[in-house]
């Protein structure tokens, strides 16, 4: 299974779709003309595919560079699809950052049950379609545990009237939370897996020439409100801590989101560098 998986990420990759197509170009070339000048037809025989001697190596050696051709050209012709009117904006926004966002506060304690946050993120421009990509270093989380990475690939643009361009970004996937808040949930699966669904939009000015971006600013939301919930229950601990009393476990689900977050705004988000 790893196998093929592997060889699926491959037939994925820009570059092997590519090569794949360059070999189909090159092989329907050389078989057409090889079609030409080798088949013919003879009354007794019928039909016969017979390559003449000397065009053996001569196929060979046009198979090669139609392939080399054909790859070449359609490399050329996919970076120029993937330049857009966005390209200069996106160089001016890749490299190392350092994003700091609101989280939640607790609704019925009234503390603070995660403080504005600072995480570093790398933006980057993605070699196999030019487009960028939010690369984020998760430590030191109060609900999540730590991870390598986490790697935003829906980013995009939009010019704004009154000037200047806004960033949007989404992500969806299952995050390992910590452990001290997944032994409080009940779940038919996995605990320690909740799905995540978070959406973003900060507004930045271009800067002059040979200037790059230095702050982006706006707002990011919790969609499927996952993270909401583990703010919640992170509270309703807090409460029964205050109280004395136990915390029974319950589902995620059954977890109540405060009317003040019913639009799914988790704060403001601020990129700086």
């Amino acid at each position: 299974m790893a196998f093929f998986n592997r060889l699926l990420d491959f037939v994925e990759a820009r570059s092997a779709k590519l090569a794949i197509a360059a070999l189909i170009i090159s092989t329907l070339l050389v078989g057409a003309a090889l079609a030409i000048v080798s088949v013919s037809y003879d009354s007794n025989t019928g039909w016969k595919l017979v390559v003449p001697p000397t065009f053996k190596l001569a196929f060979v050696i046009a198979y090669f560079i139609i392939f080399v051709a054909s790859w070449f050209i359609l490399y050329l012709l996919n970076a120029k699809d993937a330049t857009d009117i966005y390209s200069e904006v996106r160089e001016l926004l890749k490299g190392f950052w350092v994003v700091t966002y609101q989280e939640s506060h607790g609704p019925v304690s009234s503390s603070i049950v995660a403080p504005r946050r600072a995480s570093p993120c790398q933006i980057l421009i993605n070699p196999e379609n030019l487009k960028l990509e939010l690369v984020f270093q998760i430590k030191d989380n109060p609900v999540f545990r730590d991870s390598d990475v986490q790697r935003i690939r829906d980013v995009g643009f939009r010019y704004n009237e009154e000037g200047g361009y806004t960033m949007l970004y989404y992500y969806t996937g299952q995050r390992t939370i910590n452990a001290h808040i997944s032994e409080s949930i009940i779940s038919d699966g996995d605990p320690n897996e909740i799905s995540i669904e978070i959406f973003g939009r900060v507004t930045f000015a271009k800067p002059g020439t040979d200037q790059k971006v230095t702050s982006m600013s706006g707002h990011w939301y919790d969609l499927n409100g996952n993270i909401n919930r583990l703010f919640a229950l992170l509270d309703m601990k807090k409460v029964a801590e205050i109280k004395n009393v136990a915390f029974s476990p319950m589902r995620l689900s059954d977890v109540p989101i405060h009317p003040k977050y019913f639009d799914a705004d988790m704060g403001t988000v601020d990129f700086s560098r």
